[in-house]
């Protein structure tokens, strides 16, 4: 142990010195940008070739080096300062004009590409910092470094900046090169590898510099092309060391933040997912720059919306592509989908209108909207398969979806969530829905998050939640009513459909982001609602809506003093709570109530039971982690699903097995029979009931979510299928069903 921390502290060191700290980041983002075609089908330059990935590449990390040059030379700081602001890049531009541009009639000539290349990767640097750095208005609250450090560094904004951009980037770095061949003629791995980066000409650098008002003699060509050179070289040193040992460090890194993989991928401003979708839409608008006499702005103009609502957009033939017609291996089929799409994300069986099965899958980060993908499913003695004649894969706007009880023909409709245009869609069938507009509301990430059915009226009441509501991040839930015949209750003053507020932060003595409903679950009389910042979860009388604090308690652990006292609700690093309340599940099993809250941090699926309007804690699942494992990255209870007819339950750990990951089944009998132990570790060799049967490469986060049909079907996603791909898989996601 001491020979690792001696190690990660000389590469910590080493880091800070040369100033390298996030540079795998910075070029990460931009080889996903400059991977995908459509981001250049607008300009007539060519600098998204390998020929010129040398000068993309030293632009990408080219603001950050100036800071190493010199450091105590403050003209070298206010340079580098100068160069992550987009005036830099405005009057680089005009210079580009004025030397290579229409009049010069020598846009094409390499010293021209280069050059451009070059800004390129400074825009993509500007670009990321922006959010990932929760800098400017709008990003200040909700930034990546923000939400790091209000929930993992008890609000330290100097650990959490240390943590992200040195060990931050260490981890995304091993992400992106899990299972790559260090071979040379490895895409991927000659990008990150090669000592190849280049600058400009010195002409052109040594212009750049006096337009910003510097003087040669104090910045010039020679000492630059040094200070990149270093950013390289210790890029190179940390591919080395992920190649060879990283395993260590990586151990350290998830001691530290648990969370941290979640919160750098996933959070909704300024994650790896986020920041990738930005950079492809503001990089379409910024190459427009060269031919078009504009602006530079960090905003671009690549921020095109939709068109007005239809019906059904467009179908989309081949957007999600059934690889097999046929049984293979132990699943029955499976989907991959296209570039960015996350397939499998989110996903639900419906049987709508039309007499037709459907699986669903919801992706809120294939575009700012979200896109809800209907896949048609046709029963054949009892079984679910994909049959390509019945209609195509449809597209849709919408980054969450529910289905609700049409009580007077035994189906389904499909509600689907478009939080950005605040706009309910409701499907009967896949060719037809109606639209209404959703009454004033002031969150911006609505999701659904339960849904209850009450036949002695006919009603569905939806629940939304939006857990990064406020400028604080304290969560909120509402909910709205939908009648027998599949229509929302509507304010009679507006038109608009009505909202009702469920549990409000401001009636709760509630830390700053808690994020509040990140997990609702509806059982009988009671409500529970998870803060996933907190790793608490609580339990209120669902008759007492709007909720307060007195018709709420805390759902305990044993022997876990930690947030146990309703007045007051604190954000706690994920080493404390281990995520506890990421899934919630409601079990009625022989006649009695059982709710399961998982803590896939630590690995753990929590049993109580209702008895008599108590919950009574009565064990805990778990599995066994070799020796070579992360703990904090098996996930264990990140999604379960009930079977119902047969009693078994489905749990996943996605990152088990050096991240294949498996989908674990046991009978609950077999659960209450052993509840008397305080522990049950599942054995492998008797409840492993699927693994990862996709390629270890490209496959990742196999059971992220799960989706359980009547029929006796079960559909796994795995929405980062083809992170570490480049092309038209490039984290496409898969949907398998068994």
């Amino acid at each position: 142990m001491r020979v690792v921390y001696i190690n990660t502290l000389i590469l910590v060191t080493y880091c800070t010195f040369s100033y390298a700290a996030g540079v795998g980041s910075h070029l990460t983002f931009l080889l996903r940008v400059i991977s995908d075609p459509s981001v250049f089908e607008e300009t007539q330059l060519n600098i998204n070739s390998q020929y010129y990935f040398p000068w993309l590449k030293s632009g990408a990390f080219f603001p950050d080096a100036l800071y190493s040059c010199s450091l105590n030379n403050k003209k070298w700081h206010d340079f580098a300062e100068y160069t992550h602001w987009s005036p830099f890049l405005e009057l680089a531009i005009n210079y580009w004009r004025d030397t290579y541009g229409d009049k010069k009639n020598d846009i094409m000539s390499e010293e021209s590409q280069k050059l451009a290349a070059f800004l390129l990767g400074i825009f993509t640097h500007q670009v990321v910092d922006v959010p990932w750095h929760a800098l400017g208005e709008g990003y200040r609250d909700h930034g990546l470094l923000k939400v790091l450090a209000e929930l993992e560094f008890n609000s330290d904004l100097n650990k959490a900046h240390s943590y992200l951009d040195i060990i931050g980037d260490f981890l995304i770095m091993a992400d992106m090169l899990e299972g790559v061949d260090n071979e040379a003629d490895n895409l991927i791995w000659k990008f990150f590898n090669s000592l190849d980066w280049a600058l400009p000409s010195p002409r052109d650098i040594s212009a750049l510099v006096s337009l910003s008002g510097f003087s040669e003699v104090d910045i010039n060509y020679r000492d630059i092309e040094k200070c990149v050179t270093r950013g390289m070289t210790a890029l190179n040193s940390e591919v080395r060391l992920i190649a060879t040992d990283k395993l260590p460090y990586l151990l350290l890194a998830y001691n530290s933040s648990p969370k941290a993989r979640e919160l750098i991928k996933y959070n909704k401003v300024g994650g790896e997912f986020d920041l990738i979708l930005t950079l492809k839409r503001k990089v379409k608008g910024f190459l427009r720059k060269f031919k078009n006499n504009e602006m530079v702005s960090y905003l671009g103009d690549g921020d095109t919306g939709y068109d007005s609502i239809d019906i059904i957009e467009r179908s989309m033939p081949n957007r999600v592509v059934p690889l097999h017609s046929k049984s293979f291996g132990s699943f029955k089929k499976y989907w991959i989908g296209r570039k960015d799409s996350h397939l499998g994300e989110n996903m639900l069986f419906v049987k709508l209108n039309d007499t037709k099965f459907y699986l669903i899958s919801c992706s809120s980060f294939t575009d700012r909207y979200g896109q809800v993908y209907i896949i048609p499913i046709c029963k054949d003695n009892k079984q679910l398969i994909y049959d390509s004649t019945i209609s195509p894969v449809l597209k849709i706007k919408g980054s969450s979806i529910g289905k609700i009880e049409i009580s007077y023909n035994d189906s389904h409709a499909l509600i689907v969530i478009d939080s950005f245009s605040r706009v309910i869609k409701i499907y009967h069938s896949a060719s037809e829905h109606y639209s209404y507009q959703i009454d004033d509301c002031d969150m911006n990430n609505l999701k659904i998050v339960s849904i209850i059915y009450d036949r002695s009226t006919d009603m569905n009441t939806i629940f939304l939640a939006d857990k990064l509501y406020g400028k604080n991040e304290k969560g909120k839930v509402i909910s709205f009513e939908i009648d027998g015949s599949g229509r929302p209750i509507k304010n009679t003053g507006t038109g608009k459909v009505l909202l009702q507020t469920v549990m409000d932060p401001s009636t709760f003595k509630l830390g700053n982001y808690v994020h509040t409903a990140s997990s609702v679950l509806i059982s009988g009389k009671s409500m529970y609602i998870a803060a996933a910042g907190a790793g608490v979860v609580m339990r209120c009388h669902v008759s007492a809506v709007p909720l307060s604090e007195e018709s709420c308690s805390i759902v305990n652990i044993p022997n876990n003093p930690e947030n146990s006292d309703i007045s007051e609700i604190v954000p706690l690093p994920s080493r404390i709570h281990g995520d506890f309340g990421k899934t919630l599940l409601s079990i009625f099993h022989q006649d009695e109530i059982y709710i399961l809250i998982s803590q896939p941090l630590h690995n753990f699926v929590h049993v109580y039971k209702e008895i008599f309007g108590n919950l009574r804690y009565l064990t805990k699942l778990t599995v066994p982690i070799r020796l070579d494992e992360i703990p904090q990255l098996v996930g264990f209870g990140t999604s379960m699903v009930f079977d119902k007819v047969e009693g078994v339950l489905h749990i996943a750990s996605p990152g088990i097995n050096g991240g294949k990951g498996a989908i674990w089944t046991v009978s609950f009998s077999e659960i209450v029979e052993a509840a008397h132990r305080n522990t049950i570790e599942l054995n492998p060799n008797n409840h492993v009931k699927y693994t990862n049967p996709l390629s270890s490469i490209h496959a990742r986060s196999f059971g992220f979510s799960l989706a359980w049909c009547d029929e006796g079907q079960l559909a796994v996603g795995v929405p980062e299928f083809g992170y570490n791909s480049i092309g038209l898989e490039e984290v496409a996601g898969a949907i398998l069903i068994y």
